[in-house]
């Protein structure tokens, strides 16, 4: 190398035809996405884990079987904002 000068060098990884060698999601490259996968699976696991012992409370709740459903349901189609609001208005277990 003359004057100082270095030659830049690209690295590939081997892939299947037609696929580009670098993979984005949500603007990130390949190498920064499986941390969001994880910080994100184990979000969901905990949110799952909290809608299930929701339902579990209100089937075990001394409330009406219309009421302990439509509870049931709410939970399900919204995980996060149902569970929410069975925490502040939800049914209470039996005693």
């Amino acid at each position: 190398m003359q004057g100082g000068a270095y030659k830049q060098h690209t690295v590939r990884m081997s892939c299947p035809a037609g696929h580009n060698n670098r993979v984005k999601a949500r603007g990130k490259t390949n190498l920064e996405v499986p941390m969001g996968i994880e910080v994100g699976g184990v979000l969901g696991l905990l949110i799952l884990i909290a809608d299930v012992w929701a339902i579990i409370k209100t089937v075990q709740s001394s409330a009406t079987t219309g009421v302990k459903v439509i509870w049931t349901v709410v939970i399900l189609l919204l995980p996060v904002l149902g569970l929410l609001i069975w925490l502040l208005a939800g049914p209470r277990s039996a005693r």
